[in-house]
């Protein structure tokens, strides 16, 4: 199971990468990863891939939030990719037709391929 989620359900994706009964991906699609789960990237579990994807002209939550936890959890060695969108805007990352959707599209897919979800390859990080 790949848990998703837009806003404050981007921020519950990786709030769920983080517990004991582990999800096998979590993609945040414009999530509220504001400066406290900044200091949780450090204990980001290295077995969950992530998938972090913001717009660039977000006026609702700053991509910095997400651009910050990303680095973080990249720093700590966790399998996290970022995507920022230019031009879009905090509703744009939920259009499955849009630029976000075709990133998610083929992490989810990477995934699917990868040994994380039983397909054999070797898992990649979606950067």
């Amino acid at each position: 199971m790949i848990v998703a989620g837009h806003s404050a359900g981007g921020h519950l994706a990786v709030w769920a990468a983080h517990r004991t009964t582990l999800p096998e991906g979590a993609v945040s699609l414009a999530g509220t990863l504001d400066a406290v789960d900044v200091r949780h990237a450090a204990a980001s579990p290295k077995g969950v891939p992530m998938l972090i994807v913001h717009d660039a002209a977000d006026q609702v939550v700053p991509p910095s939030h997400s651009r910050s936890y990303a680095d973080a959890a990249l720093a700590e060695g966790a399998d996290v990719g970022y995507v920022e969108v230019p031009g879009a805007d905090h509703l744009d990352v939920i259009d499955p037709g849009g630029a976000a959707w075709t990133a998610v599209r083929i992490w989810l897919g990477e995934r699917r391929s990868s040994s994380v979800l039983g397909g054999g390859a070797e898992p990649r990080r979606a950067r």
